[in-house]
């Protein structure tokens, strides 16, 4: 697959990258997760929420894919992390960041910067290795 809005320059590290993810990039999107989770590869995968041109349709669209794969996440997926440079903002978002963890079964971090999420992804798929044997 040619991935297009995910940079998996440095696999397992996976960046979406906003400026590549025009309204209407949800299909896409998943098409891409859809490979990611098809490698079977663990992988990790950092975004930025505040920069993201979504649409309510994206938004509806990324709900149902996330809903019809959850059962396919753990295991393949270490961690999404969230972009956010303020530390507040990162520590307003804790609660936020562990239901989703505990909802998908996945790991959901908020960091300052794709280089932190980055240089954390060898700690995170370590983690979720370790919560899933």
């Amino acid at each position: 697959m040619d991935f297009y809005l995910h940079d998996v320059s440095e696999f397992p590290f996976v960046a979406l990258r906003s400026d590549r993810c025009p309204p209407g990039y949800a299909e896409q999107w998943g098409k891409e997760m859809d490979a990611l989770l098809d490698s079977n590869r663990v992988f990790v995968v950092a975004f930025e929420p505040e920069a993201l041109n979504e649409t309510s349709e994206d938004f509806r669209t990324r709900g149902i894919w996330f809903k019809k794969h959850r059962h396919l996440l753990p295991g393949r997926c270490a961690a999404m992390v969230a972009i956010v440079p303020s530390s507040e903002e990162r520590a307003a978002n804790a609660d936020d960041m562990a239901q989703r963890s505990r909802g998908f079964e996945v790991l959901y971090r908020a960091m300052a910067s794709f280089e932190a999420a980055e240089q954390a992804t060898a700690e995170l798929i370590s983690d979720s290795q370790s919560r899933i044997t």
